[in-house]
């Protein structure tokens, strides 16, 4: 699902000191199941939207008296709750790298990252493991759009998919197909308030036995490891912005020395540091 009209950007993802020092040292980001996201409520957007089409779909079936479409959408509506037992993982990446809001989100703590990933480089790489990048949508007529489109696309492409048989479990292959479908684009749409952060996400949909845990706040948080072990790791990143913080040189001086010592120059008598490490512009402090 692709939605760039461009050739090339940098897209950022926001975190704090511990998971700044886990994405370089393992060389790897974590998708989360997108129902433990801070909004447990995010993907609902797209269940909600998938079932008002559906229930008017079933309503023009009926006046055409179309028995066997309106049983498989009614069908449709009925699993759109199994969704729940899809393995949808996420991650967050935004366009913008230094945006206040992202920064009180994503950097409660003092000395938050912005980590630009250079995108030219990244969505080859992932997408060679599963994942897929796409922009969220946030303007309510796109969303329905999209819905739309995608659930019109699976009857149309199953419409000799023969009936039931009689006294048979309710039950259309085509079905699997419609969850797939809804389940790539539930973590795209997003609540208008939320445009300004322009996000993006790595996408994919996992095996129950390929996820991991960690501790959260109140659980434990199912997730999946986005590997980005490479021997041009640094090559995938175009920046660094650092967090709000009282001492912003020694930040900036830290990070560019962690930075060096996990990717040490060729020449051992330059320090440079391999990418670019710089202090954000928003007037915010959280200490």
């Amino acid at each position: 699902m692709k939605f760039k009209n461009w050739i090339y950007m940098t897209l950022y993802h926001y975190t704090d000191q511990n998971g700044f020092m886990g994405i370089f040292i393992n060389q790897e980001l974590w998708a989360t199941k997108i129902q433990y996201l801070n909004d447990e409520k995010e993907y609902a957007l797209a269940l909600t939207l998938a079932k008002e089409h559906l229930e008017d779909l079933i309503e023009e079936a009926k006046t055409h008296q179309e028995r066997a479409l309106i049983t498989k959408l009614n069908y449709y509506i009925d699993i759109i709750p199994n969704i729940k037992n899809m393995n949808i993982c996420v991650s967050s990446l935004t366009e913008n790298g230094d945006l206040l809001s992202q920064w009180r989100g994503y950097s409660r703590t003092l000395g938050g990252y912005s980590i630009g990933f250079n995108e030219f480089a990244f969505e080859p790489f992932i997408t060679l493991q599963g994942f897929e990048l796409a922009q969220c949508v946030y303007e309510n007529n796109a969303q329905k759009e999209l819905v739309k489109s995608m659930i019109d696309q699976v009857i149309d492409e199953f419409n000799s998919e023969p009936e039931p048989g009689y006294k048979m479990e309710t039950y259309y292959e085509s079905g699997n197909e419609f969850l797939d479908r809804l389940a790539k684009i539930a973590p795209l749409l997003k609540d208008s308030s939320f445009a300004e952060e322009c996000e993006w996400r790595v996408i994919a949909t996992v095996n129950f036995e390929d996820l991991e845990f960690r501790a959260g706040n109140s659980m434990l948080t199912p997730f999946y490891k986005v590997n980005l072990d490479s021997v041009d790791f640094s090559r995938l990143i175009d920046e660094i912005i650092v967090g709000h913080t009282p001492h912003p040189e020694l930040a900036i001086s830290a990070t560019e020395a962690f930075v060096l010592k996990h990717f040490p120059p060729l020449d051992k008598d330059d320090y440079q540091c391999p990418i670019k490490v710089k202090q954000s512009n928003i007037p915010f402090r959280n200490w």
